[in-house]
């Protein structure tokens, strides 16, 4: 398992960076992040799921899926 947290782990850190978020705080899997923006943050929730789509981690045989809640 944790193979495959640091790949959701690294896919969420990116997605972050590159729509310029803030990561929040974390527990297990789960992250709160912020964004100045709606559309950044809207950026980065389709960035993640297109990423995770491409992402087979060792040991699976199926992408991640990832559910993504946003606020305002």
């Amino acid at each position: 398992f944790g193979t495959v947290l640091n790949v959701h782990n690294a896919v969420m850190r990116g997605a972050i960076e590159a729509c310029g978020g803030y990561e929040v705080k974390t527990e297990g899997d789960a992250f709160m992040v912020a964004f100045s923006r709606p559309d950044d943050a809207v950026r980065f929730a389709l960035r993640v799921q297109l990423s995770m789509r491409d992402v087979v981690p060792d040991g699976l045989e199926q992408p991640l899926l990832v559910r993504i809640g946003m606020h305002t």
